[in-house]
């Protein structure tokens, strides 16, 4: 293995976790490349690269490829930006940034960077963490009006909402529903935090106002269902009247997220006094062209609270292996 692109290939199996050890890591690796950046790169190629074959300079398609696995346009934008796969390099950084009152054009092109590796999301969600436990509201606007946090893969976006929501725990409510109140206006800051972790914890609290607020928006159909079946949980979950609570399906259902559409399920299930067979029938019918992993979140707690265990027991059989 060549120096020269030891790096680029320490860089790839961090991305990846897959450590290459044998062909069968190899092969593993290959599929994941395409699938991120639907271009194929040979066997043979990648075999020469990780020391299985003859050693051969790779070509700059190659290298280009393997750029664009990482985030990168080509193998000579990877060459000036490489540092944001350095976790080291990135901490102190952010260290840096932490002592600063305003953020330059370089320091967003910095953060923005740095997110094209998924290791960094940690030290990005405490950076933003640190911001809002101390309140410094217009780095806040800028970093949410610049950066599209919300285009992160869904195991990374989760860490990051989780960590930002605990950070505004350390607030008064006050200050919390303050804050929410001057970042909620911005999409990007509303996909990546409110609306992505689900604060069931303090629902009869701050969260449930700051769904209101989101609710208030009126941004989108989706933002708005998501918002009205929130707070009929909350009743439902504090033992509280609400039969007045009518909640309808947009008219492109189809496009909802599939745990969305659960979730909506799962109102209906919960609502009703029984689960007649018109709503199963629809249940049934969506598992058939939706995703069952996805669309039975929020079904099976309900079924199970309104102890509709036959009809849980089929949908389990018929779903069992998906």
């Amino acid at each position: 293995m060549q120096n020269e692109f030891s790096q680029l290939i320490i860089d790839i199996q961090k991305k990846s976790k897959i450590i290459i050890k044998n062909i069968r890591d190899l092969k593993m690796l290959k599929e994941e490349i395409f699938y991120v950046t639907e271009k194929d790169i040979s066997f043979n190629t990648l075999r020469r690269l990780f020391g299985f074959l003859q050693y051969r300079v790779p070509s700059i398609n190659t290298l280009n490829t393997l750029s664009n696995y990482l985030s990168y346009t080509n193998y000579a934008n990877y060459l000036n930006n490489k540092e944001v796969y350095d976790e080291w390099f990135i901490y102190m950084k952010i260290l840096k940034l932490q002592q600063k009152n305003h953020l330059s054009e370089f320091d967003l092109n910095f953060i923005k960077s740095s997110l094209k590796n998924d290791g960094n999301i940690i030290a990005i969600a405490n950076y933003i963490g640190f911001l809002i436990q101390t309140k410094k509201i217009d780095l806040l606007h800028l970093i949410f009006s610049k950066i599209n946090f919300d285009k992160l893969p869904d195991s990374v976006l989760s860490k990051f909402a989780i960590i930002c929501s605990y950070s505004f725990l350390k607030l008064q409510k006050i200050e919390i529903i303050d804050l929410y109140k001057e970042l909620i206006v911005y999409e990007k800051f509303r996909n990546s935090i409110p609306l992505y972790y689900i604060d069931y914890t303090n629902l009869n609290g701050y969260y449930i106002v700051v769904l209101k607020l989101i609710k208030e928006l009126n941004s989108n159909e989706s933002d708005f269902l998501f918002c009205s079946l929130m707070e009929f949980y909350q009743l439902f979950y504090s033992n509280e009247n609400y039969s007045t609570i009518e909640i309808r399906l947009p008219e492109k259902s189809e496009l909802l997220f599939p745990v969305l559409l659960g979730r909506y399920y799962g109102y209906k299930i919960l609502q009703s006094e029984k689960l007649d067979n018109k709503l199963k029938n629809i249940i049934v019918k969506e598992l058939k062209i939706s995703k069952p992993a996805f669309l039975l979140v929020e079904i099976f707690p309900a079924l199970i609270i309104k102890e509709e265990f036959e009809f849980l027991n089929k949908i389990i059989e018929e779903n069992y292996e998906q």
